[in-house]
């Protein structure tokens, strides 16, 4: 058994969040730490827009203003979900920057693929906010064991 990732992507349209997707994402626990501080944590290259994400230290609060699809599937998993991490899409953006889009090699091809995965989350965060349909946008998401 082992601990997976649980993101939902939320766009914020006429001050109202709206759940739009929930991407596929693979286990990768060297994502899961530079992304929420689960399995590990971040190395000491980790921009410091990202250092508050990656803590570990910390439970994050559900926002009050969530997509009710997305408090629903939260609940759901109970006692079972843990890390709870929000990613605006600002630090999406530094996220992606640093982690996503880098030349991989035989080593790392696992870690190349989860990280391409969150690429696409900004990629769809993007296409919402470029395009005016939405002002804002995040990923919330959570890990179970």
């Amino acid at each position: 058994m082992g601990c997976d990732i649980h993101p939902y992507i939320e766009v914020q349209i006429n001050g109202k969040w709206l759940c739009v997707g929930v991407p596929e994402a693979h286990r990768n626990y060297a994502v899961f730490s530079k992304l929420s501080g689960v399995r590990g944590y971040p190395d000491d290259n980790t921009p410091e827009e990202l250092l508050p994400l990656g803590d570990g230290e910390r439970e994050m609060m559900l926002p009050e203003d969530s997509d009710e699809e997305l408090q629903k599937a939260y609940e759901e998993w109970g006692m079972d979900a843990h890390s709870l991490t929000v990613m605006p899409l600002q630090q999406l953006r530094v996220f992606v920057r640093h982690y996503g889009r880098q030349n991989k090699n035989d080593d790392e091809e696992k870690q190349w693929q989860s990280a391409c995965e969150v690429g696409t989350w900004l990629d769809i965060c993007e296409e919402y906010v470029g395009s005016g349909m939405a002002e804002d946008a995040r990923v919330v998401m959570w890990y179970d064991n």
